[in-house]
């Protein structure tokens, strides 16, 4: 039987929902990330169908909620000096590897972090490799 990656796909989906059901039977909200196809970028798949947000977004709830352990303490105030300035529209505007390249600013910290303060269960998907070329 011949099996497409698409159906592929819906069944782990399938299974990792049957296995992270709550102990009332309620369901679950779960993240699922792992890198991207270019340097720098990261996929994650929501259960719940939400995108996942601009990682300057996520980075400032983080902050505003006391969260800081996902950066170098100076990158971050550095990052977040420029925001305030406005540069280039706002850490909302940013590309994603921006903040690994200039600000040491770990992004899949940032999604870790940030999926648990939104009340999902954050889950890294198997690389790649590990898949033959499965993704999001």
């Amino acid at each position: 039987m011949k099996i497409t990656k698409s159906q592929l796909k819906q069944l782990i989906k399938e299974e990792l929902q049957k296995n992270l059901l709550e102990d009332d039977g309620a369901q679950q909200k779960v993240i699922m990330y792992n890198k991207g196809s270019y340097p720098g970028t990261w996929d994650a798949d929501f259960s719940d169908g939400q995108d996942l947000p601009a990682f300057g977004q996520m980075i400032l709830d983080l902050v505003a909620k006391g969260k800081n352990d996902f950066a170098e303490p100076g990158g971050l105030e550095l990052a977040l000096k420029q925001h305030e300035k406005g540069v280039q529209g706002g850490m909302q505007r940013w590309d994603s590897d921006v903040f690994g390249h200039y600000y040491d600013i770990d992004l899949e910290k940032v999604i870790v972090a940030w999926g648990e303060m939104s009340g999902y269960v954050v889950q890294k998907a198997p690389d790649h490799e590990e898949t033959a070329g499965w993704g999001f």
